[in-house]
């Protein structure tokens, strides 16, 4: 199964959550915000502020989240991008 895009929205691959500290504490994935961070998978026929490989930041709780190949994915409107970050 594959999803495509349509109108506005955009596939995002989040980053990860760290759920051990840097001082080796173990933190439940209930208290752990959402990443805000992602890599752009995928673009609708309708958007042009991005494109597929951009990493970007995006708005807290934003989008639709489903699991493809035992991977998550945020399908999200482009009005919902806060921003491109590059190097």
């Amino acid at each position: 199964m594959s999803i495509r895009p349509l109108h506005d929205f955009i596939v995002v691959e989040p980053d990860d959550t760290e759920t051990i500290t840097k001082g080796g504490i173990f933190v439940p994935e209930q208290s752990l915000d959402k990443p805000q961070r992602g890599t752009v998978v995928d673009v609708a026929p309708d958007v042009d502020s991005v494109t597929p490989g951009d990493y970007i930041l995006y708005a807290k709780d934003a989008g639709i989240e489903f699991e493809e190949d035992n991977l998550k994915f945020l399908l999200m409107k482009e009005e919902d991008l806060v921003g491109i970050l590059e190097n």
